[in-house]
């Protein structure tokens, strides 16, 4: 980032340096609310976190079955 300015530029090397430290800085703002909400709420985040799973398991178990379906069909 200090050598934007010389020769061999490097401008682009710079830009992608800060586009990665903004998004790690996204993440990192992120994780830190997902942090405090279980500290501050850990009953609505536990149900939020059980409802994501059962969402994931149901969605798995019809991808399962969609996919046996059409190995059925092709028999």
């Amino acid at each position: 980032v200090v050598r934007l300015g010389t020769w061999p530029t490097y401008r682009t090397t710079g830009i992608q340096v800060m586009e990665w430290s903004v998004a790690i800085l996204f993440v990192l703002v992120v994780i830190l609310f997902i942090v405090q909400l279980f500290r501050d709420h850990p009953y609505a985040a536990s149900y939020t976190v059980a409802l994501i799973v059962i969402g994931l398991i149901a969605w798995a178990i019809l991808a399962a079955a969609k996919s046996s379906g059409s190995k059925k069909e092709e028999k």
